[in-house]
């Protein structure tokens, strides 16, 4: 029963459950002329969350490839990677221009529940902590590129610009 729910739970960090909502994020996002910059940020900090991490799967598979268990990296988490991207940006999307107290509760509730994601990678054996470890880190890379766009243009979330 335990094991169930966490492969339930760890379905919510499914990559391409995670690239269909990015997608349909990035066209709504576009649908509005006031909301084209925030859907240009997201492309490119979603987009290159996705490439790096298949950069980086592709990178420790041709390293490890003729070295069998001589490295505790296999393959970066892309579930970690690409659901610290999604939910990351989603987070910070909706903080965005809210009080300290709500941005401070977005951001760690974001933060707990993609650390419960990669916890549970790591209790079904799916990953080892290097490899969720990367995973975080392409994601944050993603996060900085992302906040980098919201801070330049000054882009509002939908409906809390007007």
């Amino acid at each position: 029963m335990r094991e169930n729910l966490l492969k339930k739970f760890t379905g919510l960090g499914d990559p391409t459950l995670l690239l269909l909502a990015g997608l349909g994020l990035f066209f709504y996002l576009w649908s509005d002329d006031e909301r084209r910059a925030l859907a240009r940020s997201w492309a490119m900090a979603f987009g290159l969350c996705v490439f790096l991490t298949i950069v980086g799967k592709l990178a420790f598979y041709l390293i490890a490839w003729n070295q069998p268990n001589s490295f505790a990296l296999r393959s970066p988490s892309g579930h970690v990677a690409i659901a610290t991207g999604f939910y990351g940006c989603c987070a910070l999307m909706l903080a965005d221009g809210r009080d300290q107290a709500a941005r401070v509760l977005i951001c760690v509730g974001t933060v707990v529940f993609v650390g419960m994601l990669a916890a549970s990678r790591i209790m079904l054996g799916l990953h080892t902590v290097p490899e969720i470890v990367v995973g975080f880190a392409i994601g944050a890379v993603c996060l900085v590129v992302f906040r980098i766009h919201l801070s330049g243009g000054q882009p509002r979330f939908p409906d809390r610009a007007k």
